[in-house]
């Protein structure tokens, strides 16, 4: 899938069964937001506020806020929650840590303090649900650029939603949609991307040590940008404000390109699995369609096909 709606039941991305502590923190930093255009809300915690300020000076786009938060169990499920509260479009809600951070397919995305960033913005989409599913891999690309420019490494993306750098993830990127519709349309979708900057402290999960990375892995460079000040900052205000552009005009060729142009596998010999069957088959990826659907050809068969759903890994030699 391009997106997820939010899960019905005891799982913890459901804002109907969010602790209440963090329904309170929540509304608890609401004054700690910023406006561009508008000034800035005086805040108790003034490292906040300045985050949230320096945000919005790379930001420079009308109708965009900014929320600064020490920790939440993730910033999708808060921003659901304000989605069903009636938040406006354009709220960018931004953690140093993350309790409970989710990616795709119902998986955890491990989001330790100083490692990383962790960012989600509310969107009211005036689009067809076509552009709508265009979101995530624009957001793909707009990652992309902003890191290729401010780190000058060459990066790749796994379709549809994981930046990798020298074959291990360094983001993930999760898209959720409201349960409510209004003539076919969700009421709101929430886009959320996580960033590995640094290596964290103690190390990666044993589960995740030979696939994950991070932007920023020598001693060296550790070292030069961890100290950097605003870096954090400077990535998420260029960042989203590259994907707040693309997300008004979802159906630029452009864009489409410069996702195909960073392709992982495309030309390879695959394994595509999690479909409509939920079966593995053997293919190899030829293609990408304008509307970023993957054009595989299966072994045994003559002619591509166009695939929406599922994932897929490079085959191993035999």
């Amino acid at each position: 899938m391009i997106f997820s709606r939010p899960a019905v039941g005891n799982d913890r991305t459901t804002p109907a069964f969010c602790g209440s502590v963090f329904v309170l923190c929540c509304f608890r930093y609401g004054e700690k937001t910023a406006y561009y255009g508008q000034g800035i809300k005086r805040a108790e915690d003034k490292k906040m506020s300045r985050n949230a300020e320096e945000i919005l000076r790379e930001l420079q786009l009308e109708g965009l806020r900014v929320e600064t938060l020490d920790e939440v169990t993730s910033t999708n499920e808060l921003l659901l929650m304000r989605g069903e509260m009636g938040d406006p479009e354009g709220l960018i809600l931004t953690a140093d840590l993350q309790t409970a951070g989710r990616g795709r397919s119902g998986r955890s995305f491990y989001s330790p303090e100083d490692a990383g960033i962790y960012t989600s913005i509310l969107l009211r989409p005036h689009l067809t649900m076509q552009q709508i599913e265009k979101l995530t891999p624009l957001a793909a690309v707009a990652v992309c650029e902003t890191l290729e420019e401010i780190s000058g490494c060459p990066l790749l993306i796994k379709w549809v939603n994981d930046v990798f750098l020298s074959g291990r993830k360094i983001c993930g990127i999760l898209a959720q949609a409201s349960k409510t519709f209004s003539d076919g349309i969700p009421d709101y979708v929430v886009m959320g991307i996580g960033i590995n900057l640094f290596p964290p402290k103690g190390g990666l999960p044993h589960e995740i040590e030979n696939i994950a990375g991070s932007l920023w892995s020598k001693p060296e460079q550790v070292q030069r940008f961890s100290a950097e000040p605003g870096i954090r900052e400077k990535i998420v205000g260029r960042m989203w404000k590259r994907f707040y552009e693309m997300y008004r005009e979802p159906d630029d060729a452009s864009y489409v390109e410069a996702y195909r142009s960073r392709m992982m596998m495309l030309g390879k010999e695959i394994i595509a699995y999690g479909g409509a069957d939920g079966t593995e088959r053997a293919a190899r990826l030829v293609g990408l369609t304008d509307d970023y659907a993957l054009m595989l050809k299966y072994e045994g068969e003559d002619k591509p096909v166009a695939v929406r759903t599922g994932e897929i890994r490079i085959r191993e030699s035999l």
